[in-house]
């Protein structure tokens, strides 16, 4: 590592993850980049963590929370604390190829035009040869989905192209971009807890005018899910409850009418598939939340409405119909993360 300010400021959020740690951290220590601290996040885990880094990995920076604050708020207290020109977003559960920071550095340092995020590719742990994430595409349902996911990793994802958004999961951040969007001092929103944060942030760049560039040589591998896992129904809750989120804060108002038919139809599948064949409540609690906060989701709507710098048109471009099919593939047949 670098001495002084470092240019990266690693952001690992986590939360009883210790069999993912040495991994992911002897990686790290791995990269051909030096220059960037890492910032362990822990968010009350009863596992060892936190003893774990303290005991083999001294020069991390150590945040121990009392309680699980989630995904958000976690990685906001690494950006507080982060020196780094660059936050690079790194899940517990990856193992970063050992030129993953200097191709995520040289991608944005040699962009054309006011880039504000790097999409990693990521790769399935279990399988490397099928992508996990390869960027992010905005759906016209108010979603975003990891573009390749549960493909195999062709030529078709060896590009270097601009896309939506980026996965969280292993992605840098400008730390000028993340200033710029944040909204009350927060960089993800909080309220989120986890899934959609990131949804939620690639819209609020791109309302801004941040462009994200995806680089396929930056490469992670991922186990996926190493943490959400161990809680029944959380990313259907979460998934539910922060879908509509997006949806009420972000999209803007034109966009909305316009791509009404495809929000409802995807708001009555899920809500449909997950309360009467995977029978559980998840979805209408969900919906109960959100409601309980739209006063607030209103408040932070107005803030980010009025803070826009691309039209409509501009905005909209990105935006891709709902795949149903594929979809419905992921949900009976490959069971994708």
């Amino acid at each position: 590592m670098g001495n002084g300010r470092p240019r990266i400021s690693i952001i690992i959020v986590n939360w009883n993850g210790r069999r993912f740690l040495k991994e992911c951290l002897d990686a790290l220590n791995a990269q051909s980049f030096k220059d960037f601290e890492i910032i362990f996040v822990d968010n009350g885990s009863t596992d060892g963590s936190v003893e774990f880094i303290e005991k083999n990995y001294p020069d991390a920076r150590l945040i121990v929370n009392k309680g699980n604050l989630g995904f958000a708020e976690g990685n906001n207290a690494g950006i507080r604390a982060a020196k780094g020109e660059y936050i690079v977003m790194l899940n517990n559960d990856t193992k970063a190829d050992k030129n993953f920071l200097h191709e995520l550095a040289g991608c944005i340092e040699s962009a054309k035009g006011k880039v504000g995020c790097v999409a990693s590719k990521m790769v399935y742990y279990s399988n490397p040869k099928k992508v996990n994430a390869a960027g992010m595409y905005a759906l016209k349902d108010g979603s975003g989905r990891d573009r390749g996911v549960n493909e195999p990793d062709s030529g078709e994802w060896g590009r270097t192209e601009e896309v939506f958004g980026a996965c969280a999961g292993a992605a840098l951040y400008s730390r000028k971009a993340l200033e710029d969007v944040a909204l009350g001092g927060e960089y993800m929103d909080s309220s989120f807890f986890a899934y959609f944060e990131d949804v939620d942030l690639a819209y609020r760049l791109r309302l801004r005018g941040w462009k994200t560039l995806y680089c396929p040589k930056a490469l992670a591998l991922h186990h996926g899910r190493g943490t959400s896992r161990k809680i029944p129904y959380f990313n259907t809750y979460y998934g539910h409850a922060n879908r509509l989120k997006v949806i009420i804060k972000d999209m803007p108002a034109g966009l909305l009418l316009r791509f009404l038919p495809w929000i409802l139809l995807r708001q009555f599948l899920e809500f449909t598939y997950c309360t009467f064949i995977q029978l559980s409540l998840a979805p209408a609690k969900a919906r109960l939340k959100v409601i309980s906060e739209l006063p607030s989701l209103l408040r932070k709507r107005g803030l980010v409405q009025s803070r826009k710098t691309v039209s409509d048109g501009e905005f909209g471009a990105f935006f891709h119909p709902t795949p149903i099919g594929k979809i419905i593939s992921d949900r009976f047949i490959s069971k994708a993360d």
